[in-house]
């Protein structure tokens, strides 16, 4: 798994994709204090994030496991250096019961210097359900060998192995559910940046093995603030709903659409060859066309939304996922600064 990084420049922005992350997130300075905290940090440690905001991050440390937040630091520098992705430690709530995460910590450089912004994904849930899922094949294993010694309680154990496996299933599909809401966004049904490097790490790995190619799809959506100003929240999130709906038609069934974050999204797009980059051009303008259209507000006036787009292209823009979403991020820009719904 890629690790972890933070650079957006936009401080504004990058408090409002961290707002809404369904995850903990915090960014702290480097002497421990917790500048900002999100709303899921009250849902998961059960501290408000105006709570939060001074606090030493020893709060959510258990102090059998880091003495203070230095020797958190040292743990990800030695495990991974200044940003790592996928550590499991175990954290605390505010009512002190013991909650197993995993962790994500990067660089998050702002005016007020160097900090470091820090994600906790909460799978005591997971953790439940596979000790449930043990039992439950044990139980199983012990039932099959009950049936095989005492043939004359044969039916009833049959029974009761099949009460088990139908546990099972139930166990294996909640654990299908856990990881599925970990990987999309809950909004539109998109992969969320969790996705996004999972299925590029996949379709990089199979184009090279294949002299294929990968490219990467970056749009923003025109007109969105407008709507979400004018007609409310609400209309913004059907806004969204409705052009996920038209990218999802618009890209191959090797692509992976990624909701990126406010009204931006990605797109992964897999190439047999690596020449054939006029493939992802081409997905591009099908997504200009299908992303152009119209929305009445409440004076009856129409307000425009289309989409501009940048591309990027593996190996010729970067080596990294963080190099292409970079390269197409720019890209996009440049389509935004030269008149909005248009590709670059």
């Amino acid at each position: 798994m890629a690790a972890l990084t933070a650079n957006l420049a936009d401080l504004d922005f990058a408090e409002a994709v961290m707002r809404v992350s369904i995850d903990p997130v915090f960014v702290v300075d480097l002497s421990g204090s917790v500048l900002f905290s999100n709303d899921a940090v009250e849902r998961v440690f059960g501290y408000k994030p105006a709570d939060m905001t001074g606090r030493k991050f020893d709060a959510v440390m258990l102090t059998d496991e880091f003495q203070d937040f230095g020797s958190f630091l040292n743990h990800y520098k030695e495990n991974g250096g200044g940003s790592a992705y996928g550590q499991y430690i175990n954290a605390r709530s505010k009512s002190g019961q013991t909650i197993k995460v995993i962790t994500a910590i990067g660089d998050y450089a702002s005016e007020g210097g160097a900090n470091k912004i820090i994600v906790m994904h909460d799978i005591s849930e997971e953790l439940k359900l596979r000790r449930e899922k043990s039992e439950l094949e044990h139980h199983y294993t012990e039932m099959l060998f009950a049936q095989s010694h005492y043939e004359s309680q044969a039916s009833q154990v049959v029974d009761i192995a099949e009460a088990l496996a139908h546990e099972k299933e139930k166990v294996e599909e909640n654990k299908r559910i856990i990881e599925h809401q970990a990987s999309h966004d809950p909004l539109t049904g998109l992969g969320n940046r969790i996705l996004m490097e999972k299925a590029f790490f996949e379709l990089l790995t199979k184009a090279k093995a294949c002299m294929g190619g990968v490219g990467f799809i970056y749009i923003d959506l025109d007109g969105f603030k407008k709507v979400n100003d004018s007609l409310g929240h609400k209309a913004g999130d059907q806004l969204l709903c409705h052009a996920s709906t038209r990218i999802k038609g618009s890209i191959g069934p090797d692509d992976v659409a990624i909701r990126l974050g406010g009204d931006e999204f990605g797109i992964i797009v897999y190439l047999k060859d690596e020449n054939e980059t006029e493939i992802v051009f081409n997905t591009a303008e099908k997504l200009l066309k299908a992303i152009r259209f119209d929305i009445k507000d409440d004076d009856g006036d129409a307000i425009k939304v289309s989409a501009s787009i940048g591309i990027a292209h593996y190996p010729r823009d970067g080596h990294t996922l963080d190099m292409l979403l970079n390269s197409a991020d720019n890209a996009m820009y440049e389509a935004k600064k030269s008149g909005k719904a248009r590709i670059c």
